[in-house]
Formats: structure tokens, C-alpha cells, sequence
């Protein structure tokens, strides 16, 4: 009996941990992502490994191709963690939402906005269509 008891607690224990999913106050906007956002920037990833696995906490070295936002030049150091990590990977492209943790090392998640590429088009042309009506354009220079 008390076998059967801790089975069935470490299985809901189990079922409650898979279940907790990554969830949003509510959707947000390309301008309003932007605006929540300290720096905004694609890049590529170039190196990426766990910094704390039970915490799902992975630190990435992000090779900056274009600043939408204020981002230093050179590669930064981005950190995601929690059921809403960004799903990272090596040599793939992404529109990152990030907020400072120090001079060049970031945080951000997928509530944040970040994503791959791929997955930003309507972020990424709302962004085209900002830099090219000028609106702050020293924020929306490229990296040299």
C-alpha cells in the first residue's frame, strides 16, 4: 500500500511537471514587444549550453546581424530559462526580445516575443517598416 502511494504521487508529480506549460499574460504586439523590450536584435546562434538542466536554463553566445534596438557590437550572451525558454539551437537564425542582465549578457523568453525567424515574419516586417519611416533610426542601424 504505501509502495502504491508513492507511485501514484511521484505520477501525478510527473503528469504536473509536463503539464505546466509555458503561458502568457496575452499575446503582445510587434510595437508593444518592441516597446517592453531593451534591446531588439537578430542573430545567429553560436554557441549554446545548459547552465542549470533542472531549471531548463540554457546560455547562448548570439552573433548580432542586425539591432533593431540598442545592442552593443560583437556577439552578446543570452540566457533563457523555465517552461518559456526559446527553444535555442546552434547556426539557426532568431528575432530576439532581450533584457539586460549585464553590459553584454541578456535574458529573454518566448513571452518576450523571441522566436526564430522563421517564426517572425509579421514581427520582423512590422520592424522593416519602422526602420524604414525612420523612426529612431540610430536605434535601427546595423551593427559594424
Amino acid at each position: 500500500m504505501t509502495t502504491q502511494r508513492l507511485l501514484l504521487s511521484m505520477g501525478l508529480a510527473l503528469s504536473v511537471g509536463a503539464a505546466q506549460a509555458c503561458k502568457c499574460v496575452q499575446p503582445m504586439t510587434p510595437a508593444r514587444q518592441f516597446a517592453r523590450a531593451q534591446a531588439v536584435i537578430t542573430g545567429v546562434v553560436e554557441t549554446l549550453e545548459p547552465v542549470d538542466a533542472a531549471a531548463g536554463a540554457m546560455k547562448a553566445t548570439v552573433r548580432v546581424e542586425h539591432a533593431w534596438k540598442e545592442a552593443p557590437a560583437g556577439p552578446v550572451t543570452v540566457i533563457t530559462d523555465g517552461t518559456c525558454a526559446v527553444p535555442l539551437a546552434p547556426g539557426q537564425h532568431y528575432l530576439l526580445y532581450l533584457q539586460p542582465l549585464s553590459p553584454s549578457t541578456y535574458a529573454t523568453d518566448r513571452c518576450s516575443g523571441s522566436a526564430s525567424v522563421e517564426s517572425s515574419k509579421r514581427a520582423l516586417r512590422w520592424l522593416q517598416r519602422r526602420a524604414s519611416s525612420g523612426a529612431s533610426a540610430a536605434s535601427s542601424a546595423p551593427i559594424r
